[in-house]
């Protein structure tokens, strides 16, 4: 038979101490769940903001509790105000240029202070971001700006300053109006000026790193002109045109018109056939004796240019001019020695020289009483110098007996010197070059042949046995 365990049984004061006991570590559970949410919040709410935190202070500005734009406002204010004061003032003739320390102030490291202090305790654990936050809230941080300056706005400045006052100089000239009674003037050289920028922004600089606020005038340097009124010396050569042809006159004249005003600059090569032209009815030119290729005188379209361009080749040399390229008639021509003649003939033979001079010279052509005149205006000779030219015959050679051709055109009996015989001549023509009216020095320009030239005359046919003939 079994026995009965009996039933242990707590007493009932000790089962609601349990309870109670039970009860109360739950509800202190969730209080502390409660109170920690609460505290991440208010955490939160500290820590997660748009804006500067509170006790930030940037260049003695307090910005905390203000957004970038706000701040960076506020804080531009307080040194507008703060750096108000005069700093430096460019000046020249009655204008200035003023700047406050203000737009001196050097702002090249602002932008790493304000990403310094925008980045104060936003980033690790919560809980440190938020005592860090409630320590500056409490005490503060100063972010320094510094107070240094520099002179870029003065240096930019400058630039469009320079632009505005900068005068070029003007060159000393000859103006060419062939409307006016006068054919050219002379234009007097201005001088100009420059802002010395470099100079300018190193005094505004001095005061800058000294902190000697004051004026700065602008350096202003004169600008000479290259070429001055002195610079433009007159050399005159002129040919004779006595005697000539209306036709072979014009084409002389219209042949130099073409080079007045013409301006040849350092180094460049003048060219006689590219300044004048080609010789055509088209261009102006008439007809007027040319020598053709058997040396008899012809009717050709611009008779008469060769004169032109011994005139000019001669003022060229006397002038000091390179010559390039120059040369002489198959016999000597009338209106200037023998050995200084200069023929052309367009696409075959020119007349070039180069100015050798750093500054340029100018041609006018003009005619009066007769003669053609050509005048180069440019720098002079250096010590008052002269060029003079002149030759001399060192040979004379006899021309053959003239030939004699039959031409049925001419009546019986009938001669006519086609070809005029003329003498053979070697001549050597020199430079000398002049200081102050003493030779100094003599050289050959060149050495001439012109060739004897056979006479050619026609006769007609049933008197080619009968008719004498002679040698012109």
């Amino acid at each position: 038979m079994k026995t009965k365990k009996k039933r242990r049984h707590f007493p009932r004061w000790l089962t609601l101490l349990l309870c109670a006991l039970l009860l109360g570590g739950a509800g202190f559970g969730i209080y502390s769940l409660i109170a920690h949410e609460r505290q991440v919040r208010t955490m939160e709410t500290a820590v997660y903001v748009d804006t500067f935190y509170e006790g930030t202070r940037i260049g003695g500005v307090d910005i905390g509790g203000l957004g970038s734009v706000e701040a960076r406002n506020k804080v531009e204010a307080a040194l507008k105000s703060r750096y108000a004061k005069p700093a430096v003032t460019l000046t020249y003739e009655g204008e200035r240029w003023e700047y406050t320390q203000y737009d001196l102030l050097d702002r090249s490291g602002m932008d790493a202070v304000w990403a310094d202090a925008w980045a104060l305790y936003r980033t690790g654990e919560l809980a440190d971001r938020y005592l860090g936050v409630m320590y500056l809230k409490e005490h503060g941080r100063e972010f320094s700006l510094g107070d240094s300056f520099h002179v870029n706005p003065i240096r930019n400045d400058l630039i469009s300053i320079a632009k505005a006052l900068d005068l070029p100089a003007r060159d000393a000239r000859i103006e060419y109006d062939p409307g006016e009674d006068a054919a050219y003037r002379l234009i007097e050289e201005i001088d100009g000026h420059r802002v010395d920028t470099e100079e300018t922004l190193e005094k505004a600089r001095r005061r800058v790193r000294q902190r000697d606020w004051g004026e700065v005038p602008l350096l202003v340097e004169t600008v000479t002109p290259d070429v001055t009124l002195e610079d433009l010396v007159i050399v005159d050569f002129a040919t004779s045109i006595a005697g000539n042809t209306a036709n072979r006159a014009h084409n002389v004249k219209l042949a130099l018109s073409n080079i007045d005003g013409y301006v040849l600059g350092p180094g460049e090569l003048f060219s006689f056939n590219e300044v004048v032209g080609n010789r055509t009815a088209a261009n102006g030119f008439k007809p007027a004796p040319v020598i053709n290729g058997d040396k008899a005188l012809v009717m050709g379209i611009g008779g008469g240019t060769c004169q032109a361009s011994t005139t000019t080749y001669n003022a060229a040399l006397r002038a000091g001019m390179e010559i390039v390229e120059r040369y002489h008639h198959s016999f000597p021509v009338g209106y200037i020695d023998k050995g200084l003649d200069a023929t052309v003939s367009w696409g075959t033979q020119d007349v070039k020289f180069k100015n050798p001079r750093d500054t340029p010279v100018c041609f006018h052509t003009y005619f009066e009483n007769d003669n053609v005149h050509v005048v180069i205006l440019g720098e002079p000779l250096p010590r008052e110098g002269e060029i003079r030219c002149w030759s001399e015959v060192t040979g004379t050679v006899a021309p053959p007996a003239p030939a004699v051709r039959n031409d049925g055109n001419l009546a019986p009996g009938q001669s006519v010197s086609y070809v005029k015989s003329r003498a053979g001549y070697r001549v050597t023509a020199y430079k000398e070059y002049y200081e102050k009216g003493e030779l100094v020095e003599r050289s050959v320009l060149h050495e001439d042949y012109y060739r004897p030239i056979r006479g050619i005359v026609l006769r007609g046919p049933e008197a080619a046995q009968t008719v004498p003939v002679t040698a012109e």
